[in-house]
């Protein structure tokens, strides 16, 4: 009896192997004995067990069984539950999970790294300006055997040295024929003619001038978007100058600040932009506080919309609005309390030229500038404790805040003006390119057009307890509702300080089934049977700070498979003795043949693919059918599928244990 044991890798050829794996193919290779093996007549082998590594290289994406997962990118700990397990419109958070939805078909290892990181960019860089660049990879351990995926994000940061700004060519009317409809186009925002392009956009220097006046305008009203390169939120800043008519003491009257983009990019062909919050179709409510230009806000009329801005309407003292929350859940214009008021006297008297907005995060500060001089006054702090003194955190609603000016003095011989100076905007020029935070509709029969869902979630975010008072749902073990912490920057302006989480199928934990989700119809298309987390060798659910890899200060996260990921072998795999006078019946192939083993589906650990370990609980001995003694100087083993091709998807080192003996 002999037992003899076969090896792919041969470690006197190491040296001369570049991948580290020897000269031998691990699925076929051939052992050289420099002592020979004699077998006795009539004897018969039969494998004793098998060690191999199999580099599964098929994926199928099936998208009937929903086939998606979700990322978020937040508050790490947000949970939108409340006491009855229902979904309220007061939320805990102002983000929501990016569905990441995979096209159906058959992927190489490879061909699925390159999907995966395309929809992921796809959803999560348009979704959220401040992620630079989505990167996954494959992990390899030293022995070059697959051991998972690694999913990397990194931020921009600083966004102090951006440049980017809407050229003049790039500011359009705010109403126009083609965006005075909401997305369904079921709403108008003002009668045909109320539109907002009685302006002319020029460049100044390096800036944009808007002066409100064009004598070609179909409409009487300036209001104005630069439709490009949404504004950073780390480190940036925005500068507005107003108070530029020619005429002395006259109340010019001006809206300047931030809007979220309002419709479909401009440059897909056949998509239209819209007049209504994020695309959707809410209507634009406003406060009885809020000092509204004419011909603005009421029914019929364009609606009056921003983000933020410096609000100051002729005969009224200047303000500060933005689009938050009233107590019933529905977005609404209101004012933001001034830490100095800001009379209009000064303001007619050109005491100030110029509103600034700086951005750190999810905070921002408002001042305004002096004319004249470099000297500043802060009118808004994002560190006010009062809610109603600061500006609402920057949710992912409205994460994406182009320039939206209004020129009230629309005056043919003296119009009112007014420049956007400073702008740190990202180089991206798309205009509402988040595609649907990755919910359906991206391919509906109108372009881009987005689907009913969207409008919930965002309806939902817009509408949550947090904007309408700055607290979450979430209770203190007072019952008191506990207040929103704005989130801030990574350490020297790396970037903001959100963190990630996956959510790649469901979760049993019936206290967390709510978790990070804004609407039940987000939670109910996770796919339950958790497939796609095995495919990517995930947990169900992966926060950020128990499963990933962070450095640079937080800029770089690094997500790797927590366990071997399963893609599902299609193929059974057999043991072929090359050399030897062998004769077994392959019916698959109607031929004789050289096999002797057969491998199972699952090996002794219960895997179907990675570092796999096969051996039989019987021995099953096939005869040589040699009537002599033979001499054997090597072995020549094959690793192969049942049409004797031979397994391509081998890597490493492979070891199979003979044994001989003769037969019984």
């Amino acid at each position: 009896m002999s037992l003899v044991i076969t090896s792919s890798s041969q470690q006197e050829y190491d040296q001369d192997s570049q991948v580290k794996i020897g000269l031998e193919n691990p699925s076929s290779y051939q052992n050289f004995l420099k002592s020979p093996l004699i077998l006795d007549p009539d004897s018969e082998v039969s494998v004793v067990s098998i060690k191999c590594s199999r580099d599964e290289d098929s994926i199928f994406i099936d998208a009937k069984q929903g086939e998606g997962f979700f990322v978020y990118w937040g508050a790490e700990n947000s949970d939108n539950n409340d006491d009855t397990g229902d979904y309220p419109w007061s939320m805990d958070d102002i983000n929501t999970p990016m569905r990441i939805e995979l096209t159906e078909g058959k992927y190489t290892r490879r061909s699925f790294m390159n999907h995966l990181q395309a929809t992921l960019e796809d959803v999560m860089i348009k979704a959220y300006k401040e992620i630079s660049q989505i990167i996954v990879t494959e992990s390899i351990d030293s022995s070059n055997v697959f051991q998972g995926f690694n999913i990397q994000f990194l931020q921009f940061g600083t966004g102090a040295a951006l440049s980017n700004k809407a050229t003049h060519l790039e500011f359009t009317p705010y109403i126009t024929s083609s965006t005075y409809l909401d997305a369904y186009q079921d709403v108008k925002y003002g009668l045909d003619g109320e539109f907002t392009d009685n302006f002319v956009a020029s460049a100044s220097g390096t800036d944009v001038l808007i002066t409100g006046y064009n004598s070609a305008a179909v409409g009487n009203l300036c209001d104005v978007i630069g439709k490009a390169h949404p504004l950073s939120q780390v480190k940036s800043k925005a500068v507005f100058y107003f108070n530029g008519s020619s005429a002395t003491n006259v109340a010019d009257g001006y809206t300047l600040g931030l809007i979220r983009s309002q419709g479909n990019t401009t440059l897909v062909e056949g998509a239209n932009d819209y007049g209504s919050p994020g695309g959707m179709g809410t209507t634009v409510e406003v406060d009885d506080d809020v000092n509204l230009p004419v011909n603005v806000g009421g029914e019929d009329e364009p609606p009056f919309f921003w983000d933020v801005a410096f609000n100051w309407v002729p005969g009224h003292d200047a303000q500060v609005i933005h689009y938050c929350s009233d107590d019933e859940g529905n977005g609404t214009m209101k004012t933001v309390k001034l830490l100095v008021p800001v009379a209009e006297s000064k303001l007619t008297a050109k005491t100030w030229d110029r509103v600034i907005f700086e951005v750190t995060g999810e905070k921002m500060v408002i001042k305004l500038g002096e004319s004249g001089s470099t000297t500043e006054a802060t009118i808004v702090s994002s560190g006010s404790l009062t809610y109603g003194e600061r500006v609402k955190p920057i949710g992912v609603t409205c994460n994406q805040l182009y320039p939206k000016i209004a020129i009230h003095n629309n005056s043919a011989t003296k119009p009112g003006t007014a420049w956007l100076n400073t702008w740190n905007g990202h180089s991206s020029e798309g205009y509402y390119e988040n595609n649907y935070f990755g919910l359906e509709g991206r391919d509906d029969p109108i372009p881009l057009q987005p689907p009913a869902e969207l409008g919930t979630v965002i309806d939902a975010i817009d509408g949550s307890t947090i904007y309408a008072s700055g607290k979450k749902l979430t209770r203190d073990s007072a019952g008191a509702l506990v207040d929103y912490v704005y989130k801030g920057e990574l350490a020297s302006n790396k970037g903001i300080d959100n963190k990630y989480v996956f959510i790649t199928s469901s979760y049993s934990d019936s206290e967390n089934e709510n978790l990070y989700f804004t609407t039940d119809d987000q939670q109910g298309t996770v796919t339950k049977a958790g497939r796609l987390a095995d495919i990517l060798g995930f947990a169900p659910l992966m926060d950020q700070t128990q499963y990933a890899g962070v450095l640079n200060s937080g800029q770089d996260v690094i997500f790797s498979s927590s366990r071997l990921p399963d893609f599902a072998p299609q193929s059974s795999m057999f043991v072929r003795l090359k050399n030897m006078a062998i004769n077994s019946y392959n019916a698959n192939k109607q031929s004789i043949s050289n096999i002797i083993y057969a491998c199972p589906k699952f090996d002794a650990q219960g895997n179907t693919g990675g570092l796999l370990f096969y051996e039989p609980a019987e021995r099953v001995y096939v005869r040589l059918n040699n009537t002599e003694k033979i001499i054997v100087n090597s072995l020549d083993i094959d690793i192969c599928d049942v049409n004797e091709k031979i397994v391509d998807e081998l890597v490493g080192n492979t070891l199979v244990v003979l044994h001989f003996r003769k037969a019984k």
